[in-house]
């Protein structure tokens, strides 16, 4: 078990963050002593990990509670999306970082680049990326809600959409 101090310590959070998460119900401890010290152990911290994962990813609190407190949140599940976006925002930025490289050695004259490859930085997803945006997209309240003013089924649906193109692109139907 570790008290806020440690936890903190240990995760690069304030203890007051850790405060405030268990003030708004987003990280309760799983215990608390006589000494009203928080307690947290291998649950809490699975759940900060994911707190955390998500605000690196740019989501609200409210959002990121609206995620993990779901009944059919899986954890496993939601590390193996996480790990999907990040090998892609990884690859991309292994693209941009060649490209860079590429047009420093082209402006010194060292390489030739044609106009497409000096814009050759965006990235397309592959398939299994491309659903676990469709994934995230659904899973946030901010991107849902920009759905949501189109049509309150939009969001739903287009994950529905990309799972049944990413299936058949498979080749698995």
């Amino acid at each position: 078990m570790y008290t806020v101090k440690q936890l903190s310590s240990l995760a690069g959070v304030s203890p007051c963050t850790l405060h405030y998460y268990d003030q708004i119900g987003l990280l309760k401890p799983e215990s608390v002593g006589e000494n009203s010290f928080r307690y947290y152990g291998e649950v809490s911290l699975l759940r900060l990990q994911q707190i955390l994962f998500y605000r690196e990813l740019g989501f609200t609190l409210e959002a990121i509670k609206a995620i993990v407190t779901r009944p059919d949140f899986d954890v496993l599940t939601a590390l193996e999306s996480h790990r999907k976006f990040l090998q892609g925002r990884a690859e991309r930025l292994e693209r941009l970082i060649q490209t860079v490289g590429d047009t420093i050695l082209h402006l010194r004259g060292e390489k030739e680049m044609s106009k497409k490859q000096l814009m050759d930085y965006f990235w397309t997803p592959d398939l299994d990326q491309l659903l676990a945006l469709a994934e995230g997209y659904h899973a946030s309240l901010d991107f849902k809600a920009n759905f949501d003013k189109i049509d309150p089924r939009l969001a739903a649906f287009m994950k529905k959409a990309v799972r049944v193109y990413v299936r058949r692109m498979k080749g698995e139907g």
